[in-house]
């Protein structure tokens, strides 16, 4: 079978460049107009102005910073997301960026070739470029060990052909470029778990958006379909085999980037509560002085302040060089929980208004049921943990 390598002349289509195109799109598009390669007709709603708003303040620039440690670019990026969930960004929004910051930047910035580095960074810090990841398979979720997409090795002429098929992707109706997980076959021998970089515009990659959902609704989500994609070995992201050793370095960073955005979210989320406790009366007294009100907040104010220190301690271990795997676990599990009971109680604080259709509080919580989810569940999370502590676990 014939294919078609794709070379480096794929990476000239430039999806966020047009800036005066850029502002006339609406929130909710059509599938097909993010990418070359996407298909399907289900509008999905994503916030263009928002994206472009948040790439022109240098956000994603952070990580690229000569002037900073790398350390501290890792701290100075999980402060502007907190800043940005604290501001009222969409938290969708902040998932996709999260996403794009981890799965990409970051790791192409730590395991890229020179070539993949010089051809793709600019663009991806500047936000023109987006990025995702595709780890999840219809038949492999938690359990990634189990995936199935393959890529092949062809000793003679160097490049790698990648099959497969990948599920619940977030960004990739609107990604120019997905870093896909894949079993590594060369010669006939399965080599491990690679990571390789895929232009959703190489021949051989249909990207479709089917999946609306209720929590983060604005952050798309869709499938990617690959068949026969011929990329040079040079995209591959790390050594060979050494694909659960990237995932494991991004998801870290996934998690302090999206969690970072649902503490600022939450702080907010608590200001606004003793705002309403302070001025609404009921029975001739203020909400607030009612003690199972005054409780409520200080609760969430508990809630709140723990994940920012453990948010604090996995920054201050990342600086001194230390393992933060069961911190950044045991963080994900405390922030996403707690994100999702503080917003079940402002909603319950505001009474039958809370609940109405068109009230925040009801969208509010459905954006947090997701987080105990997304970035590896909180059950694969306390898996880990548990583990790290030495108990003798079947995984």
């Amino acid at each position: 079978m014939r294919t078609q390598t794709c070379t480096s002349s794929a990476f000239s289509h430039l999806h966020w460049k047009d800036t005066s195109a850029m502002s006339s799109l609406t929130t909710s598009i059509p599938a097909t107009e993010p990418g070359a390669g996407s298909s399907g007709s289900a509008p999905y709603p994503f916030d263009y102005e928002g994206w472009k708003r948040i790439s022109d303040s240098g956000a994603f620039r952070i990580l690229a910073d000569s002037a900073l440690s790398s350390s501290h670019r890792i701290r100075d990026t999980a402060a502007r997301m907190r800043e940005l969930g604290y501001a009222g960004e969409d938290p969708g929004l902040l998932f996709a960026v999260a996403t794009h910051l981890a799965s990409t930047i970051t790791s192409i910035l730590r395991f890229g070739s020179p070539e993949l580095k010089s051809a793709l960074v600019p663009d991806l810090l500047s936000g023109h470029f987006v990025g995702a990841h595709a780890i999840t398979e219809t038949g492999a979720g938690s359990d990634v060990s189990s995936m199935q997409a393959t890529a092949t090795v062809d000793e003679a002429s160097g490049k790698v052909r990648v099959n497969g098929r990948k599920v619940f992707i977030t960004n990739a109706p609107i990604a120019s470029h997905v870093v896909v997980y894949a079993r590594t076959y060369r010669g006939g021998n399965d080599e491990g778990i690679s990571a390789y970089v895929i232009d959703t515009t190489c021949p051989g990659v249909a990207v479709t958006a089917n999946h609306i959902t209720a929590s983060l609704p604005h952050s798309p989500i869709g499938e990617l379909e690959l068949s026969d994609v011929t990329i040079p070995q040079s995209w591959r992201l790390g050594a060979e085999g050494a694909g659960l050793q990237v995932l494991d370095f991004v998801m870290k960073r996934e998690i302090i980037y999206a969690f970072s955005a649902d503490l600022g979210r939450a702080q907010k989320r608590i200001e606004d509560s003793v705002a309403f406790a302070n001025s609404r009366r009921q029975f001739n007294s203020l909400l607030a002085e009612f003690q199972s009100v005054s409780f409520a907040i200080a609760d969430m104010y508990v809630r709140h302040f723990a994940g920012t220190a453990m948010i604090n301690e996995i920054l201050s271990k990342i600086e001194n060089n230390q393992d933060i795997t069961k911190e950044v676990a045991a963080a994900k599990i405390l922030i996403s929980d707690a994100n999702l009971q503080t917003a079940i109680e402002a909603t319950h604080l505001r009474g039958a208004k809370g609940v109405q259709a068109d009230s925040t509080s009801v969208q509010d919580v459905l954006d947090a049921l997701a987080g105990p989810i997304y970035s590896g569940t909180n059950r694969i999370q306390k898996t880990r943990i548990a583990a790290m502590l030495g108990l003798l676990t079947d995984g």
